[in-house]
């Protein structure tokens, strides 16, 4: 049985934590573009060469990597956020069927 107090804190967590996930998800974004400007950068630091060379260049360059690493970590952070939100929505559901059993489990009996 999952308790009141359970499912309080469970809204707590969905309340508090909203600033800090809506800046992951934006930091995910952002990221996601940051990468595509960044490697239209560093193709341009290779000029003579083909298109397909230079962008593989860009994509073998350190620079990119780092850029990649970030944007590796706002997704890990993001997706922490949203299995963590997920799963306090979840016990709150789940709570809300446990109470509704209860209510008709009690009028079936009178």
């Amino acid at each position: 049985m999952i308790s009141f107090e359970d499912v309080d804190k469970a809204v707590e967590y969905l309340r508090s934590s909203s600033k800090e996930a809506s800046q992951a998800r934006a930091n995910v974004r952002y990221l996601g573009e940051f990468l595509k400007s960044q490697k239209a950068s560093l193709k341009l630091s290779f000029p003579g060469i083909s298109n397909a060379a230079a962008e593989d260049q860009a994509l073998a360059s350190v620079e990119y990597r780092d850029a990649l690493h970030g944007y590796e970590a706002a997704v890990e952070k993001d997706a922490y956020f949203q299995f963590m939100r997920e799963a306090a929505d979840a016990m709150i559901r789940a709570w809300q069927t446990q109470q509704a059993t209860a209510r008709s489990e009690g009028r079936a009996y009178q």
